[in-house]
């Protein structure tokens, strides 16, 4: 797949955990760099996504090798950390406050949006950046399907799942026209530019088993896309 931007500055794509830790997971962190030379790519995490992705795992022996790549990744300069300001701060008070009463089961809150997806979702707006990259398909659903969360939830949840019309038109006017990524995007975009060979031999098997990879450990992709994926990629 291509993406084209509006302008001839540089992009800036915001991350968040699920999806940097599938590319980390699957040794494809390389990847980032090498999208970010020749597509003009600025990759962005928020601090807590650096916390969950990184600071967390590195003292827990079955993650820590993903999380030294995400960190050699920051050191390298090609992913950075925004830092905390009081606007951002600001518009994080203003989306929590917006998921504190976005979905109920039997007058029990649910919470859809952990601390990093609502921190991804204000640095997005406060950069004004061109795409938010996440595997989660919870969040996902809610920025791309608004209509199908509630069934999606109920299935999920087996109650009556209830979501608040004021927060869902929160998040339809605010977040209803940004691109939304998964690392499988990421990945494709790879294959078709040739950064993904710098990694690994350019093949379509490969492609298809970096795809499954990415499906295998937490991104949310049916079968059905990975053959479309593979059928329509150039090379």
């Amino acid at each position: 797949m291509t993406y084209a931007p509006e302008n001839d500055g540089k992009k800036s794509f915001v991350l968040d955990s699920s999806s940097i830790i599938t590319i980390a997971d699957n040794c494809f962190i390389r990847v980032l760099r090498h999208l970010s030379e020749k597509e003009g790519i600025e990759f962005i995490i928020p601090a807590s996504v650096y916390a969950e992705s990184v600071t967390t795992p590195l003292a827990i022996k079955r993650f820590e090798f993903s999380a030294v790549r995400i960190r050699d990744a920051v050191e390298d300069g090609y992913i950075r950390v925004a830092g905390t300001t009081p606007a951002l701060e600001g518009r994080i008070n203003e989306i929590e406050s917006h998921t504190r009463d976005l979905c109920s089961c039997s007058g029990r809150r649910i919470i859809l949006l952990q601390r990093g997806e609502i921190e991804t979702l204000a640095l997005l707006k406060e950069l004004g950046s061109d795409v938010l990259v996440i595997d989660e398909r919870t969040t996902r659903m809610l920025l791309e399907e608004p209509s199908a969360l509630g069934n999606f939830l109920r299935k999920r949840h087996r109650c009556d799942v209830k979501l608040d019309r004021d927060s869902l038109s929160y998040f339809r006017r605010g977040f209803g026209n940004i691109k939304v990524f998964r690392s499988v995007e990421l990945i494709s975009l790879a294959y078709e530019d040739g950064s993904f060979e710098k990694e690994v031999h350019k093949s379509r098997q490969a492609l298809e088993a970096a795809l499954y990879a990415a499906k295998f450990a937490g991104c949310s992709v049916s079968f059905e896309e990975i053959k479309k994926f593979v059928s329509r990629v150039r090379g």
